[in-house]
């Protein structure tokens, strides 16, 4: 009798929920290759920390194309490619993130959403300003986007640097439809 038991609430289980169209191997959101998303969180390093404009980046793609603004559907990620340093210090930070604030004209305060980009080296980056501390300057970024909700966002760089935030805008949007 226990055997049966032990079998019966397994193969019941598995059979709810192959008839409610779930998956017991995929989350409600289907991961980036990076397995990254786009949060409402605050990363750590930036909590608790006054954020000031400063450094230098430039934003060279949004989805792997030169442009100042892309649309983007729920399911699509968001991939950002640029570099980015501190020209005061003339250094590289280790982290950096991309911030998407959502572009209004009402004047409400609402959500902004992050995500970590990871550090890449640039030699054109060094060679062009003549400092070879520049040579980790580039980023990269592939994330989803299914928790940003849909409508305009400007993108902006945020380094942090000797632990002080700097945020830096791109003057690249993006406008996600659903």
């Amino acid at each position: 009798m226990n055997m049966n038991i032990r079998v019966v609430i397994p193969v019941a289980c598995l059979a709810i929920t192959l008839l409610c169209g779930c998956s017991m191997t995929k989350s409600a959101q289907t991961p980036t290759e990076t397995g990254q998303f786009f949060s409402v969180s605050l990363p750590p390093a930036l909590a608790g920390k006054t954020i000031k404009r400063g450094g230098i980046s430039n934003t060279d793609t949004l989805n792997q194309k030169q442009v100042y603004a892309i649309d983007v559907k729920n399911d699509d990620v968001l991939e950002v490619s640029g570099w980015a340093f501190d020209d005061s210090t003339r250094s590289v930070s280790e982290m950096v993130f991309i911030e998407l604030v959502r572009v209004e004209s009402d004047g409400r305060n609402y959500a902004k959403y992050y995500a970590a980009a990871s550090r890449v080296e640039r030699a054109d980056v060094a060679a062009g300003f003549k400092e070879p501390a520049y040579m980790k300057a580039g980023y990269n970024l592939k994330a989803g986007i299914k928790s940003v909700p849909p409508g305009e966002y400007e993108i902006n760089v945020i380094q942090v640097v000797d632990g002080n935030p700097l945020l830096a805008p791109t003057g690249k949007r993006m406008n996600k439809t659903n």
